[in-house]
């Protein structure tokens, strides 16, 4: 087997010191457990309430901060992505950079009329065979939304067309956990069964919760269907700030930071070890 491939760029920029960053979390702690968050799903909710989390109504939810330890102690803090070949691609964690693509571009420049015009399943295609042979780019989405697509298959759709494409790691969104579900059993053929691809995984699932300080029912489901499976998930907060989080910077990124570590309270609950990625959205 090959080497993981050295990333393009070890980043050590810090716009924060240590004082700084320790205040940010202390915030998110004190969103986390002492004014908690909306958990609709009744099955992440039951994970919680069992291992000590504190109910009040149906769905108010809040976690102590003993938790939010354990979980970051179970949590990996650097795993490996593979290539479709079962060839490591990415050691995620630590200093290391990776760059790619990004998704669901609704407009492009037709490359042959050199006119704007709604993108479709081709060109989502059409980018992944291009990133397939650039050296720089490390991981694939799907650059464009397909819009001859019906709304409810387009990232499935999406997935096929991109897997069809390129050998590289994928970064994928799916509708529900039910489209999810697809791209897995897709991804399992691909490595030869369910437990090859938890030992070499080779996609990783974007979910988000819904700022401010809400978990959705399908954001939940499909988090839990990536814990159980292995399947690398990034659960990434957007709040607008000003609009759905505080508008200053400080308050803007604790509630972010907070929303994030709710999620991964309830992605090692379910179970401990399963890869997950840290971050937020601007």
């Amino acid at each position: 087997m090959k080497d993981v491939p050295e990333p393009g760029i070890e980043s050590r920029l810090t716009m924060l010191n240590e004082q700084k960053k320790q205040a940010i979390y202390e915030g998110a702690v004190r969103i986390i457990s002492e004014i908690g968050m909306r958990v609709p799903h009744r099955e992440a909710r039951d994970l919680l309430v069992k291992a000590g989390a504190s109910l009040e109504g149906e769905e108010h939810v809040r976690i102590p901060r003993e938790l939010l330890e354990q979980a970051r102690k179970t949590v990996p803090s650097v795993f490996t992505v593979y290539d479709r070949n079962g060839e490591p691609a990415m050691e995620l964690g630590g200093y290391k950079s990776y760059f790619g693509t990004g998704s669901d571009l609704m407009s492009i420049y037709d490359l042959e009329t050199g006119k704007a015009r709604r993108s479709v399943l081709d060109d989502v295609a059409r980018a992944a065979h291009l990133c397939d042979a650039l050296p720089n780019i490390d991981f694939i989405m799907s650059s464009a939304y397909p819009n001859d697509v019906e709304p409810h298959r387009a990232y499935l759709e999406s997935f096929r067309a991109m897997v069809s494409n390129t050998t590289k790691p994928m970064v994928m969104t799916a509708e529900n956990d039910d489209d999810l579900e697809v791209m897995w059993r897709i991804a399992c053929e691909l490595r030869g069964g369910a437990e090859e691809l938890r030992a070499k995984p080779y996609f990783i699932m974007y979910g988000e919760p819904s700022s401010p300080l809400k978990h959705s029912i399908d954001a939940l489901e499909k988090l839990l269907f990536c814990a159980d499976w292995g399947i690398p998930a990034i659960y990434s907060p957007a709040p607008s700030a000003g609009a759905t989080a505080p508008i200053t910077h400080a308050g803007h990124i604790v509630q972010a930071v907070a929303e994030s570590l709710f999620g991964l309270v309830i992605h090692q609950l379910r179970r401990p070890g399963s890869p997950f990625i840290f971050g937020m959205g601007p």
